[in-house]
């Protein structure tokens, strides 16, 4: 039920990262969902997030998109995510212990894994994402938004100890460096990942409580199986000229007019 879909907190980060970034508002009012009341158990359709992502991209200069969004999402953007993270005996804990509920952010389709290496703890991420410069932004705010969590949690300026782009370097990888601090950048690598060390994967969680931990695990199941998926622009358009079939021949003018929008709107 929960494919295709995305948090609403998620697609509300994006879409005010978007409009604050210079993106015509006008241009984000045509994606179904934005409207919607930002709501734990609302999931918005995945393909209207993706091109808020793609808006974005084509606003900002490459390689800083991404990181605007994870600047824009201080701990509890997300709350039914965010406090998972920081949640746990150590970091390690807390990321692998998580996995299992991270559809409460995004769909299945959104790949994700944390991987326990002995000498490091990785994060990594592949978008579903089609447009080569969106896709690059997604990876870059989500390895960031890991990183910044990671130093939330641990209470520590953690630098990771390589972070790795399956995308190619930017004009300008300066942004990048500064926001993970380091130079271990990796650019047409064959995964995104950011490697956390040992030393702080596996250090004790400063306000980390694995009671916690438990409870908003519980608390992240029970939303996963009440959620409700809006409708998205096909589902409705369906809608729409199903209702129009059934009382003949569908005209251009009646079905716009179902969907509050113009006849040239929809012919487009």
């Amino acid at each position: 039920m929960l494919d295709g879909t995305a948090s609403a907190h998620l697609v509300k980060l994006v879409r005010d990262t978007a409009l604050t970034s210079g993106v015509p508002g006008e241009l984000v009012a045509r994606i179904p969902g934005t409207e919607y009341p930002v709501d734990d158990r609302v999931r918005l359709p995945l393909a209207g997030l993706g091109r808020l992502w793609t808006l974005l991209a084509h606003t900002l200069p490459e390689g800083t998109a991404g990181l605007r969004v994870a600047d824009s999402a201080p701990l509890g953007t997300m709350p039914a995510w965010d406090y998972l993270l920081v949640n746990g005996a150590t970091l390690a804990d807390a990321l692998v212990r998580s996995t299992p509920y991270h559809r409460v952010v995004t769909a299945s389709e959104e790949r994700y894994e944390v991987r326990d290496l002995g000498s490091s703890v990785e994060v990594g991420y592949r978008t579903s994402v089609e447009d080569s410069r969106a896709s690059a932004a997604v990876h870059e705010y989500v390895l960031a938004y890991y990183l910044r969590r990671a130093r939330e949690a641990t209470r520590r300026e953690v630098v990771p100890s390589l972070v790795r782009f399956s995308h190619p370097a930017p004009p300008s990888t300066g942004p990048l460096r500064r926001a993970f601090g380091t130079d271990r950048l990796e650019f047409g690598a064959g995964a995104n990942t950011v490697a956390f060390r040992a030393e702080d994967a596996r250090a004790p969680l400063p306000g980390g409580d694995p009671r916690v931990a438990d409870l908003l695990r519980d608390h992240a199941g029970m939303l996963l199986e009440n959620a409700r998926p809006v409708p998205g622009w096909h589902d409705l358009f369906r809608s729409a000229l199903e209702a129009e079939l059934d009382l003949g021949a569908p005209a251009l003018d009646s079905v716009a007019a179902r969907l509050a929008t113009s006849p040239r709107t929809l012919r487009h």
